[in-house]
């Protein structure tokens, strides 16, 4: 049996999971124990499955509908419940797992803000916007592959792996309360983005960033008829 790239990585993410908590820092107070470890679960859906939650959902068939994806794969990022999806064109669900987003609990993200470099960056600056954007591989000399959706004057928004130890720790546990500690990128765990997400959107796609702070039917302008 040929097995699918994200599903060789669930086969592994048990060890992977393994060897964070063994990694983990020994005197951090929040680091995860075996006991907090929930496996992560793959799921191919369709827009309308209750499996999706309801702004994921909505979103999804909006997007769709509008050809806003432009028949190109897609991600849609919950902040708010700190996961990250991974369709296919036609808007079957790929993958849903734990990702990390900004410090900051903001949907918007100024001018100033944005051009700020790392160093000068406040925790009220670690912004992960809300919005709709075009992703495109992007190779980081800090992360290695990665994908970026946005570029500003000293600083990339990227979707790329967790940099360090307690982050994948943290993707790692069952606590959705740790998602919010970046400086306005997306981490998602390594063999996610090397086995899943990387070779899914080779060539672009779309990414959509729900707000946390609206509904997303408000953020987008999206009709009722559509989202239900």
């Amino acid at each position: 049996m040929v097995l699918s790239p994200y599903r060789k990585w669930l086969m592994s993410i048990a060890c992977t999971v393994a060897a964070f908590v063994t990694a983990a820092p020994a005197s951090a107070s929040s680091a995860a124990t075996p006991s907090t470890i929930a496996p992560l679960q793959a799921e191919v859906r369709s827009p309308g499955s209750p499996h999706l939650a309801g702004d994921v959902d909505a979103v999804a068939r909006w997007l769709r509908q509008k050809g806003g994806n432009e028949n190109r794969p897609f991600l849609i990022a919950d902040k708010r419940g700190g996961f990250l999806y991974v369709f296919q064109p036609d808007g079957r669900l790929i993958i849903k797992a734990k990702a990390l987003y900004g410090a900051a609990r903001s949907d918007f993200i100024t001018t100033e803000q944005a051009n700020k470099a790392i160093k000068e960056l406040s925790v009220t600056d670690m912004i992960t916007p809300a919005g709709l954007f075009k992703i495109n591989p992007y190779n980081s000399p800090a992360y290695g592959p990665a994908l970026r959706f946005a570029m500003y004057e000293r600083t990339n928004l990227l979707i790329h792996r967790a940099p360090i130890q307690w982050r994948r720790t943290y993707l790692a546990s069952a606590a959705i309360n740790r998602s919010w500690v970046t400086y306005g990128c997306i981490n998602v765990l390594p063999g996610l983005l090397d086995d899943v997400i990387l070779p899914t959107l080779k060539q672009g796609g779309v990414l959509v960033v729900l707000p946390e702070t609206m509904q997303a039917g408000q953020f987008f302008g999206i009709e009722d008829s559509v989202a239900s």
